[in-house]
């Protein structure tokens, strides 16, 4: 399913996503927007294992196509490859921005959030699963089936009673 509606969109250049990147800054210049859409990065983003696909195509409204176009035929000689570009300075910005250190920023927090909600939950289902436990220190006997779920709603909410408030108090440290 296509992100933009092709109805209202042409494609004008299909090639490098540098070129592709290229192009729409010249188009910027002259204030005409256009969309670079990558399917290759799109579908490794999603997870899908594909070979790499060196395929972004550069969008532009249809109203703005025929100028557009002759923008592109002006920067690109007869071959399609681009002209203008200076090679020593892309080679210079090329090892300009290999030294920006790069932040991940789809870093998972190690610490979960909870909600109010969530621990006040934990909390009852603790206490409501030892009191049903407690017979047992009385001596009764009590149906397996509900030792065996009681004892681990107990552990378990209990753990991340104790995990929830240990993180805080490492975090606040």
């Amino acid at each position: 399913m296509p992100i933009l509606p092709e109805m209202d969109h042409r494609k004008i250049y299909t090639g490098s996503k540098i070129n592709a990147q290229y192009l729409q800054s010249l188009l910027l210049e002259s204030s005409l927007k256009s969309v670079i859409r990558d399917d290759g990065e799109s579908s490794r983003r999603a997870g899908f294992g594909v070979d790499y696909m060196n395929e972004a195509k550069l969008l532009i409204h249809k109203d703005d196509y025929l100028k557009a176009k002759h923008i592109l035929d002006n920067a690109m000689d007869d071959d399609g490859n681009l002209m203008g570009i200076d090679e020593e300075l892309l080679e210079e910005q090329a090892m300009q921005t290999r030294s920006i250190p790069v932040e991940n920023a789809a870093q998972q927090s190690t610490i979960g959030k909870r909600s109010p909600f969530n621990l006040l939950l934990n909390a009852i289902i603790v206490l409501y699963s030892s009191y049903r436990l407690y017979p047992l220190l009385q001596g009764e006997t009590l149906p397996w089936w509900r030792i065996l779920l009681s004892g681990a709603l107990v552990v378990f909410c209990g753990w991340t009673l104790i995990a929830h408030f240990t993180s805080k108090n490492e975090k606040a440290a």
